[in-house]
């Protein structure tokens, strides 16, 4: 059998935490952008019973090509060995890349949108009712709560009413999310950041004395919001779940 005359990519080995997540892509398309300067077509060689790589490539494009590689098979090679990466060598199937310049303006708009999503955080802008069926308190004897939010980050600005122990109440609230200090109304500090998508808010006395440290989700609709609190007192830790739904 002659020499397959296509150039064949050369392989990759993202460490496991990388796997499933957009590094594959990132790291095949620049050298496959370079080959197709030069040719129409590259392959990939893959093991057969490696269904994460062969998934990977046909990701970005590739097209299964039902043979072997000719000279290159070694059916010797373990099984494991075949079972890596993109891997020249054993049984193997090939997924032909070929030129399109639709294809990689689409992949560059892919990897910029996935970039733009990463740096992007959630707006808790809108009115937000708590919903007490799904909610935990601690034994907090709140009977209604309804919080206004106007969020342009870092700027966080709440205004709650409610009613607790029978007493309604009204509270405004304004800090940043860039972890710098700001008074409460009771004359606390705050201290708010983002981890990840979530929104840490932690709270300390006038002396300094942690007093909370909340954490603030919004679910993917947009309709839900999580905020899972530990509220500290002289008795001890009081957790909190709380489920507030827009309005």
């Amino acid at each position: 059998m002659a020499p397959d005359p296509r150039p064949v990519q050369g392989w990759t080995f993202p460490a496991r935490s990388y796997w499933g997540a957009v590094y594959n892509r990132e790291m095949k398309l620049p050298m496959l952008e370079h080959a197709f300067r030069f040719v129409d077509n590259v392959v990939l060689v893959v093991g057969p019973r490696n269904m994460r790589s062969r998934k990977a490539i046909e990701k970005i494009g590739g097209v299964r090509v039902e043979g072997r590689t000719g000279e290159r098979s070694r059916e010797t090679r373990s099984s494991a060995s075949q079972n890596r990466g993109t891997n020249p060598f054993g049984r193997t199937y090939l997924l032909s890349m070929r030129t399109s310049r639709m294809f990689f303006a689409f992949a560059a708009l892919a990897i910029g949108a996935v970039a733009l999503m990463a740096d992007s955080k959630p707006d808790f802008t809108g009115t937000w009712k708590l919903n007490l069926d799904k909610s935990d308190l601690g034994g907090a004897p709140i009977t209604a709560l309804v919080v206004a939010v106007d969020h342009k980050d870092p700027s966080f600005k709440l205004t709650a009413k409610g009613t607790a122990g029978g007493e309604d109440f009204e509270e405004t609230e304004s800090f940043t999310t860039d972890g710098k200090p700001s008074e409460d109304s009771h004359g606390g500090t705050v201290k708010c950041h983002w981890d990840g998508m979530a929104l840490v808010i932690e709270g300390t006395a006038p002396d300094g004395t942690p007093i909370e440290n909340a954490r603030l989700t919004i679910s993917a609709d947009g309709r839900t919001v999580t905020r899972d609190a530990v509220q500290k007192n002289d008795e001890g830790e009081q957790k909190r779940h709380e489920v507030y739904e827009k309005q």
